[in-house]
């Protein structure tokens, strides 16, 4: 009897353990590890909140304006108004010198140091379409605006730009100061135009790019008329590897200008240290217009890269009547003079 009751005692103790298993408060082990498995959720959602949060908080810095400053100047930018600002510019310090005689030569020797280029310059683009460049030089008397231009790239392959700019022409003229391979440009680009104001279209597939446009005068010049230009030039790159390019190009200008023009060529040495000119000639008078053609190559292969131009010009007169009718008879006496000198003598 003894041993019935034990069962009956455990049988009853078992269903009253079931019973308590299967009330809605569950098993403690069961609740704990509900608990713990609530506590694990709402530890994730914090954690998903908190990742939300950081990703709102990235996407609001990304949109905030940012102020930075490297080796390229000052920088503003404004992701909301696509607004990029930019203040830089250029300092460049010579230092050179030279052993040198002759009868224009005023000094025999000379080595010293000076201030080639110190400019400021804004850049402003606006939507990635619309550009602007201001170049400022404060200690050049004769041309203290250098770029002053605006220019607009929407177009698929097409870019135009207006202001004061360097004509397209010529292979080192429109290389930037600061990447040319030696201190100065070579004596070629004493023939080559420099900065007017003007009109450029410029179209560039991936080895070619033609450029052309309309110049006038120099904005440092104020009212002075030189006539209008029509100046294009054309490259091609037959090859174009990492490392490895083969360029070729061609320039052409053609200038017509009003009465009274001149025209002289009078360039400085290599190096503005010792800025005295060694070649050139008196000014030409009477200059009507001017044809200019430029051929360049160049070719680079890993460190090794050589460069070359031929720059040629065409000048062409109108002499005023009265000089006209002077050299006539000049030729005209001297005709006869040859002809009775010969007349006599035989």
């Amino acid at each position: 009897m003894v041993a019935i009751r034990t069962l009956l005692g455990l049988l009853c103790l078992a269903g009253l353990m079931e019973l308590a298993q299967a009330a809605p408060g569950g098993r403690p082990n069961d609740r704990a590890a509900s608990s713990e498995a609530r506590s694990e959720d709402a530890r994730n959602a914090e954690e998903d909140d908190d990742d939300d949060n950081d990703d709102d908080e990235n996407d609001d810095d990304n949109d905030r304006p940012k102020l930075t400053a490297d080796s390229d100047g000052i920088t503003y930018r404004d992701p909301r108004l696509q607004l990029k600002l930019q203040l830089g510019g250029r300092l460049h310090l010579d230092f050179g010198g030279g052993e040198a005689r002759g009868r224009d030569l005023d000094e025999s020797s000379l080595w010293r140091g000076r201030l080639r280029r110190g400019r400021i310059e804004l850049y402003a683009g606006f939507r990635e379409n619309w550009h602007g460049f201001v170049q400022l030089e404060p200690f050049n008397r004769d041309e203290p605006w250098q770029d002053v231009r605006f220019g607009y790239s929407g177009f698929d392959k097409i870019s135009l730009t207006a202001g004061n700019m360097e004509e397209p022409f010529g292979l080192e003229n429109l290389e930037s100061s600061n990447d040319i391979v030696f201190m100065e440009r070579a004596l070629p680009t004493a023939l080559i135009p420099g900065r007017r104001v003007g009109a450029v279209a410029a179209v560039a597939g991936e080895r070619w790019s033609l450029v052309g446009g309309v110049f006038g005068r120099n904005i440092n010049l104020g009212s002075d008329r030189i006539g209008t230009a029509l100046t294009a030039r054309a490259t091609f790159a037959p090859v174009k590897e990492d490392g490895h390019v083969l360029h070729l190009g061609l320039s052409g200008s053609h200038r017509r200008y009003g009465l009274g023009r001149e025209f002289e060529v009078s360039p400085a040495p290599e190096s503005r240290v010792y800025d005295v000119p060694l070649i050139g000639f008196d000014a030409i008078e009477d200059l009507r217009a001017i044809s200019r053609l430029g051929l360049e190559a160049a070719y680079m292969r890993g460190p090794f890269r050589v460069q070359g131009e031929y720059v040629a010009a065409r000048l062409d007169r109108d002499l005023p009547f009265g000089r006209r009718l002077a050299a006539l008879r000049n030729s005209n006496s001297n005709g006869n003079g040859n002809g009775n000198g010969n007349g006599n003598g035989n």
